[in-house]
């Protein structure tokens, strides 16, 4: 069941205006964001500042599953209703992981080298099996920061893919 939280932050600007400011302030000001953990630092603060999200929502690195059950995919950062966490004993959590929520997912680096192309095909790949097992009732922004703008053909025919379910922000051109 998509939660109702879920579903207006997913149709709001709120998130991808806070995300194009973070991309605007790196092409200004690049000292700010030296590495993907800068980033990640960067999106979760501004993300705090949007009404409705808190601290108790928004989540670093939590696991989801696959088809078979195993803990494998982990996106930067979640969404997740606080309603859908379950806190068990010994400080661990869990949730059904067919719920709705927004999941963030970052790469930073040169858009020249083919490795930083294979590795955003690859979190985008897991990210639609992990769509398709919750009924596409999970949302994903593709947060793509890069140092150079040079043309790569590989990573011009990922970021220009659509869906419903998925966005591209980027700073690349």
């Amino acid at each position: 069941m998509e939660n109702d939280l879920i579903k207006e932050l997913r149709d709001s600007k709120d998130i991808n205006n806070a995300m194009q400011e973070i991309l605007n302030g790196y092409n200004k000001k690049p000292i700010e964001i030296l590495t993907e953990s800068d980033l990640h630092c960067a999106v979760y603060q501004k993300l705090l500042k949007i009404k409705n999200i808190s601290s108790e929502i928004l989540h670093s690195e939590i696991y989801w599953k696959n088809k078979n059950g195993k803990l494998v995919y982990r996106p930067d950062l979640s969404i997740i209703p606080k309603e859908d966490i379950v806190l068990c004993k010994e400080g661990k959590f869990e949730f059904d992981g067919k719920i709705g929520a927004i999941l963030f997912e970052f790469k930073f680096g040169k858009s020249s080298h083919n490795k930083f192309c294979e590795d955003i095909e690859k979190d985008f790949n897991k990210f639609m099996e992990l769509s398709k097992l919750n009924k596409e009732k999970i949302y994903c922004y593709f947060i793509i920061l890069t140092k150079d703008n040079k043309f790569n053909s590989s990573l011009k025919s990922i970021i220009s893919k659509k869906g419903k379910n998925f966005k591209f922000i980027t700073n690349y051109h």
